[in-house]
């Protein structure tokens, strides 16, 4: 009898262990995630006096947790080709998050040609699976000046 009721209890917390790991591991969704994953990006090059429309290019962000973040992109520069870019990213409060990555700029000829950095202050709408951006740059030219520039940024998650 004792030994039943031993097995039975063994059998009761192996259930319960089984599904508090099976509810921590499942997958969240929309805003429950946040910023983590994976997002295409319209990225709308623009005049830092003005807010004009200079141009648009297409990226990839992924948000990874624990802060990290990576990027790629084409650029509307034809003679510019860009190294993957890494960063950091963070929550500000709510739905508004930063982020600061760099990449480097590379010529035709693969010689380095510039340091890109930017920085995003990001608003992720209530669902979870869009947002805009508000971006500024800094683009340190080799052996010459450093550049602002200016973007806004729209984005989907990407599933």
């Amino acid at each position: 009898m004792k030994i039943r009721a031993i097995q039975i209890s063994l059998m009761i917390m192996f259930a319960i262990l089984v599904q508090v790991e099976t509810g921590s591991a499942q997958v969240k969704v929309g805003a429950e995630r946040g910023l983590v994953g994976s997002w295409d990006l319209v990225v709308t090059l623009r005049n830092c006096d003005t807010g004009a429309v200079e141009g648009t290019f297409n990226a990839i962000n992924t948000y990874n947790l624990g802060g990290t973040m990576h990027q790629a992109a084409t650029l509307p520069n034809p003679g510019v080709i860009p190294s993957g870019g890494h960063g950091a990213w963070g929550n500000s409060t709510g739905g508004q998050y930063y982020a600061a990555f760099r990449f480097f700029g590379f010529n035709l000829a693969g010689v380095y040609t510039d340091k890109v950095t930017v920085r995003s202050i990001i608003d992720l709408d209530r669902v979870g699976n869009t947002y805009i951006s508000t971006d500024t740059a800094e683009i340190a030219i080799v052996n010459g000046p450093t550049i602002p520039a200016c973007s806004t940024t729209s984005a989907i998650r990407f599933e």
